[in-house]
């Protein structure tokens, strides 16, 4: 009888789980510019459209403009929040993300090649 077993592979690391990861060491290093840029940049999203969408509700809902433009001017926010950001975290962030995925790409790599290898012997 056959081993009709599928081999396992190695998933590469997902996007968000290096984000994550990549946040939580952010936050943990740097200075207090560091740690505002990087709470800006992460706050930045949610409040833009976030705030434009309930906004939005809130228009439909009051059937009112100052709604439409609250959520215009939350969206225009969410992007100067984002400028202050990009500026405060500036390339002190661009170098960490650079080595940080080098590393998690040479990581995953060596696992890979590691678990080929113990297929082929298992052959």
């Amino acid at each position: 009888m056959q081993n009709t077993e599928v081999p396992s592979r190695v998933a590469m690391p997902s996007f968000f789980g290096f984000l994550c990861r990549q946040i939580r060491r952010g936050l943990s290093g740097g200075g207090p510019t560091f740690k505002l840029g990087m709470i800006l940049f992460l706050l930045n999203w949610p409040v833009g459209w976030g705030g434009a969408a309930l906004c939005a509700l809130l228009a439909a809902a009051y059937k009112s403009k100052f709604w439409l433009l609250a959520a215009g001017f939350l969206y225009i926010i969410s992007w100067v929040m984002l400028g202050v950001a990009t500026i405060l975290l500036g390339v002190d962030a661009k170098n960490r993300l650079l080595a940080q995925y080098k590393r998690s790409r040479i990581a995953f790599d060596r696992l890979k090649k590691h678990r080929l290898a113990k297929l082929k012997t298992k052959d």
